[in-house]
């Protein structure tokens, strides 16, 4: 049997992938696999063809070189290009193919024909560079090229991915084509594109993540951002997502927890520092928020807890924000934490870049160049163009904008363009990926459908625009403003909206905002919703319309008064000459002037005033005229002129306050003069004579009251007539008002309460006028202590002496109890408060039984009647206390003087009154200063009964002296241990003592040392707490000191070594902590003095425990001092364990670094 050709053999190759493929060949699917099945079937059948016709080796070569060259033509750039589908099976039939060409073809030597240069016939394949990561890439397998390249502009040239690494640190104008051909590509091609950039970003996940790094690295690098504008982001990015907008009522939407994740990275490296100084009700809503987002079990059915509604958390987070903005603008990430987090994210770039090199040179890398379609890809290979599925939504959007454009005018492709969008989330994010150019076709053809199905509420618009940027803000703001109706949508709109994204909208919408805005009214209710900076922005943009808007006086008033001062100027200038026209009542002119500027008035007067008299038709059309006149001859004008009809314009006494209060002194007399029979008729109650005088000088006044004089003692019938006839008077017409009032006393006051109200609002003299009047009457008034107070609490102080002598004969009769006593108190003088202890001393015994008596009556007091009571009280008060609770209640209530009078008298029985350590914590704090040595002596020997657990021994330090604190760890040596366990109950201890008691009790606390277990937990827990140098150094020497107490204890009286150690080290630590030596004296001296002794402490653990900790710590302190082993030994493993328990430490570890003599 004769063997089958090469070619023969080849052939059947062929023709078996073919059939192979075939299939493979599926059925249905979205759009990009219709269109690769189109593009199979059309290859297939064409090679198949091609194949099966010719036999002869180099012409088919020849007809499958020209047909592979006309197939790039149809599909370069597009997403069957082989760099976008480099394991599909076709391409892999076509790479065949390719080296078969070129295997077959002959051609020179210098110009060999390469598989490559068959399959993509347009690629330049030679490298500018030298570069073993950039050959020519004749000499890669096609495989590798086709997963590790994109296709450059044109189909002209091959990016390499790797090349993204290099591009990262370099600027555009270096991002240099290293597959440049000068002879076949423009100038433009020399350099990488932003588009190349984009391919090689999106090629895989090693790429994505990359560029991920490489945003975050360099936002770290910029301002982070203050605390407002990551609340502003978070608040905006909770309402897309609450129910106010895409969310549902029991679940938000699924961007909620994403935002709060990013809010909560950035919330959580704020330092302590900045976390104290955000404000409490901004505060609070943060953490209230991060728990429920944290707590699942708090979210199940949100609605039934309306805590965790996100609309809700949202509302109040921005109510809390509003009045402390500034506040919030300044709070932000310390520069440590900035520097931190940049090295955080640089460190994650670099990572980034190494494993996409690592990937690649270990032939691991997998990419796909993600490329469209074209029109006439689809139209070549037949394929119908239909929106079925978001894969096929996805595809369309890769043709160009004008393609899109010839393409959407179909209405049966819009309608399926809706479709494809369930909700207003995806409509959303769809806005956010698509490029700007492709956006604005998609919302020429379909956005009013869109803004039928999605923009049913003003809150959905909002939702909409609320997410997104500069350039998407105004496409999407015109494509949906038919959805904008009203002045109010347009309002809740740009609320919601930050500064930048209204600044934009409005722009967008400025003839919307024409047509929404029709009249002055409008106008002003807009504007009165927005901040200044918003007004601003709404002014310019309607700023020559706004004349067209106003056309009566209400409305120039409702429109200039919402504007600021340059906007009112302009206002004004284009209206003025118009203005007049507007005017034709009295209330025209108010509303025209009543915002106006003095000049500006001015001229208004100027042109109307001549019309002025005929528009004035009551009293209150004169005052409202008036009232906006701001020169005294323009009221004098206008007076002059209505003069004669103003008697005939006032009937009330409201009509008669109209008249006067604008005009000066004199006119008012002559008013006053027309009017003076008048004027009894219509003041008919209390508050109409005080009303009528409102506006007039004391002669003025004298006037009303002769004219009203018969009738003023009818209108006297309650003790409140008093006051308003009374009040605000000047001296002169009060005298002859009490004069017409004060026989009247005696018939309205029938009740203690009564008396009370009417001498409130006299004075002292006129308090013994009319209370001579009334003496008669106090017995039957007066009946009780509660009586008593009604009657005092309302006069006078120097009023009250009355009264009370009145009384003071029957006092002893009135006070029967505590209650009566204290009421009876609350309104007298001091001396008076004696009078009246002095006149009950025989029935105190009765009255007061009980320190909570004693307190009960004084409480209400001030500090000089309490003083009365404790003169009159001192000698028995001793005798009340029977409790420690007595005790202390007593002593909150007594001046420093009191209690130290009181201190010294019951000095004997301190340890009776004081039975815990709280109580005694609480009557030193009680105690004068110079009696707390008495408190302390009385209670020493007690410390060890009273004094059971830590936080007894806390309380009772908390006020001790530092001698007194000694004498306290003295008497408690034995039960320190027992009190603090650890670094934590030692911290719990000293934290609320002053830094130099925390050193007093440190230092009285030999074996301290022991609690500090970890230096990176335990030691810093301590030294924080102390913030003064001074405190943190005898700190660090009480440390030492503890150190030594457990050295001393190992000595034994054969050791004499180990006593010449504890000597020396003592001594120098003494020198060090007083300032004789330095760090370096100090090391080398306690170096010297173990090397000495080292051959002594074979064997002995703990002493050489002990002892390394003494060093380690010194190299804690003299962290500075350049000796690199002993840095390295201090920042090696031991710098966990130096201050770990005695044994804790192994032996051997400790012993070796004793035994090198701690050199370097």
């Amino acid at each position: 049997m004769p063997s089958k050709s090469p070619l023969s053999t080849k052939a059947n190759d062929f023709l078996n992938q073919i059939d192979q493929l075939k299939e493979t060949i599926a059925v249905g699917g979205d759009l990009s696999n219709r269109l690769l099945r189109g593009c199979y079937k059309r290859v297939l059948s064409d090679l198949e063809g091609l194949i099966r016709v010719e036999s002869e080796p180099v012409k088919l070569a020849s007809q499958l070189k020209g047909y592979l060259s006309a197939h790039w033509d149809l599909i370069k750039g597009t997403s069957l290009s082989y760099t976008a589908l480099p394991e599909d099976g076709l391409t892999g039939l076509l790479v065949d193919i390719a080296s078969f060409v070129a295997e077959t073809i002959k051609t020179s030597d210098d110009e060999p024909l390469y598989p490559l240069t068959v399959l993509m016939p347009t690629v330049a394949v030679e490298s500018l560079v030298d570069d073993k990561d950039y050959p020519s890439l004749n000499e890669l397998a096609l495989p590798e090229i086709l997963r590790t390249h994109v296709l450059g502009r044109e189909g002209s040239y091959l990016v390499p991915v790797r090349k993204l690494i290099d591009l990262q640190e370099k600027p555009k104008s270096e991002w240099h084509n290293l597959y440049y051909d000068y002879k076949a590509h423009s100038k433009a091609m020399a350099l990488l594109s932003p588009e190349d950039y984009e391919q090689l970003s999106n090629h895989s996940l090693y790429t994505k993540a990359l560029i991920e790094a490489k945003a975050q690295y360099e936002l770290s690098l910029k301002e982070q951002g203050s605390l407002l504008y990551h609340l502003r982001e978070l608040s905006s990015k909770l309402y897309f997502n609450s129910v106010d907008a895409i969310g549902q009522e029991k679940n938000a939407g699924s961007g909620t927890y994403d935002a709060i994740i990013q809010f909560n990275d950035y919330y959580t490296k704020l330092d302590e520092e900045a976390q104290k100084k955000i404000p409490s009700e901004v505060k609070k809503e943060i953490d209230l928020l991060l728990s429920l987002s944290s707590d699942s079990t708090k979210n199940i059915n949100a609605t039934e807890n309306i805590e965790t509604c996100i609309a809700t958390r949202r509302k109040l987070l921005v109510h809390a924000m509003g009045p402390v903005e500034q506040v919030l603008s300044e709070i932000g990430l310390t520069e440590e934490t900035a520097k931190t987090l940049t090295a955080e994210k640089k460190a994650q770039f670099i990572s980034c870049q190494n494993e996409l090199k690592k990937a690649i040179e270990e032939k691991k890398y997998q990419g796909i160049d993600k490329r469209g379609l074209t029109l006439e890809l689809v139209k070549t290979l037949n394929v119908d163009i239909a929106i079925s599925s978001a894969a096929d939504l996805q595809e369309i959007v890769k043709l160009s904008h004008s393609e899109l454009d010839s393409l959407f005018k179909e209405a049966s492709l819009q309608k399926q363009f809706v479709g494809q969008f369930e909700s207003l989330e995806g409509l959303v994010l769809f806005i956010h990926q698509t490029p700007i150019p492709k956006l604005q076709v998609f919302l020429n053809h379909c956005g009013q459908s869109l803004a039928n199905k999605f923009i049913l509420k003003p809150r959905d618009l909002i939702a909409l625009l609320i997410s997104l940027d500069s350039e998407r803000l105004p496409l999407l703001s015109i494509a949906m403003a038919d959805k904008i109706k009203t002045s109010d949508d347009f309002i809740a709109l740009i609320n919601n909206l930050s500064p930048e994204q209204f600044l934009v909208v409005c722009n967008a919408l400025k003839e919307k905002l024409f047509k929404i805005i029709k009249t002055a009214s409008d106008f002003k209710a807009l504007l009165g919703s927005l901040s200044l900076e918003q007004g601003s922005v709404i002014f310019e943009l309607m700023k020559d319309k706004i004349p067209e808007l106003i056309k009566t006086a209400g409305d120039f008033q409702g429109v200039i008064g919402v504007l600021r001062n340059e906007q009112h100027i302009f206002i004004y200038e284009a209206m003025k000459h118009k203005l007049p026209s507007f005017i034709n009542t009295a209330n025209d002119f108010r509303s025209v002037v009543n915002y106006l500027y003095a000049e500006q008035g001015s001229f208004v007067f100027e042109a109307v005033k001549d019309r002025l008299p005929k528009l004035i038709t009551n009293a209150l059309d004169f005052h409202k005229v008036l009232e906006n006149l701001p020169y005294p001859e323009q009221r004098t004008f206008v007076f002059e002129a209505m003069s004669h009809v103003l008697p005939d314009f006032i009937e009330t006494f409201y009509d008669f306050n109209d008249v006067i209060e604008f005009v000066s002194s004199g006119q008012r007399t002559l008013v006053l003069a027309s009017v003076k029979e008048k004027i009894s008729r219509f003041i008919d109650k209390d508050y109409d004579f005080n009303a009528a005088l409102t506006h007039l000088s004391a002669e003025q006044s004298l006037i009303v009251l002769d004219a009203v004089k018969n009738k003023i003692p009818q209108l006297i019938t309650e003790p409140k007539n008093f006051r308003i006839f009374l009040q605000n008077m000047p001296c002169e017409v009060r005298a002859v008002i009490f004069e017409n009032i004060k026989n009247r006393a005696a018939g309205i006051i029938e009740t203690a309460e009564n008396l009370g109200a009417t001498f409130a609002s006299l004075t002292l003299e006129e308090s013994a006028v009319v209370l001579e009047s009334v003496k008669h009457k106090i017995p039957q008034l007066i009946k009780n202590a509660t009586d008593v107070k009604a009657s005092l609490r309302r006069l006078p102080p120097d009023a009250r002496i009355f009264v009370f002598l009145a009384i003071k004969d029957r006092v002893s009769n009135i006070i029967e109890t505590a209650n009566d006593l204290k009421l009876g108190l609350e309104c007298l003088y001091p001396g008076h408060c004696l009078v009246l202890m002095d006149s009950i001393k025989e029935k105190l015994p009765e009255i007061i039984q009980t320190i909570e008596n004693y307190v009960d009556i004084i409480g209400p007091l001030d500090g000089l009647q309490r003083a009365a009571i404790f003169t009159a009280m001192k000698d028995r008060l001793p005798d009340l206390i029977k409790t420690p609770y007595d005790f202390k209640l007593l002593l909150e209530f007594l001046s420093k003087d009191q209690r130290a009078l009181f201190f010294e008298a019951v000095k004997e029985r301190l340890p009776q009154f004081i039975d815990s350590p709280y109580n005694f914590r609480e009557v030193l704090r009680f105690a004068p200063l110079e009696k707390r040595d008495l408190v302390f002596d009385a209670m020493k020997n007690r410390f060890s009964e009273l004094i059971k657990t830590a936080y007894d021994f806390k309380l009772t330090l908390e006020l001790l002296s530092s001698e007194q604190c000694t004498a306290l760890c003295n008497e408690m040596e034995g039960k320190l241990a027992y009190f603090a366990q650890d670094a934590d109950q030692l911290c719990e201890i000293i934290k609320r003592l002053s830094e130099q008691k925390a050193v007093t009790f440190l230092a009285n606390f030999p074996y301290f040392h022991r609690l500090i277990v970890n230096v990176k937990q335990d030691f810093p827990k301590i030294d924080k707490l102390f913030g003064a140098p001074d405190s943190k150094k005898q700190f660090h020497q009480a440390y030492f000191n503890s150190l030594l107490v457990d050295i001393k204890a190992c000595r034994s009286s054969q050791n004499k070594a180990l006593d010449r150690l504890c000597e020396t080290l003592g001594y120098q630590a003494k020198a060090y902590f007083s300032g004789q030596t330095d760090i370096d004296a100090f090391k080398e001296a306690c170096q010297s003095t173990i090397e000495e002794v080292r051959c002594h402490l074979r064997g002995q653990e703990t002493v050489l425990n002990l002892i390394g900790k003494w060093m380690l710590a010194i190299f804690t302190l003299g962290a500075a001092v350049a000796y690199s082993s002993l840095r390295t030994t201090q920042t090696g493993e031991w710098t966990c364990n130096f201050f770990k328990v005695p044994g804790e430490v192994e032996a051997e570890k400790m012993q070796e670094i004793v035994a090198k003599g701690f050199n370097p």
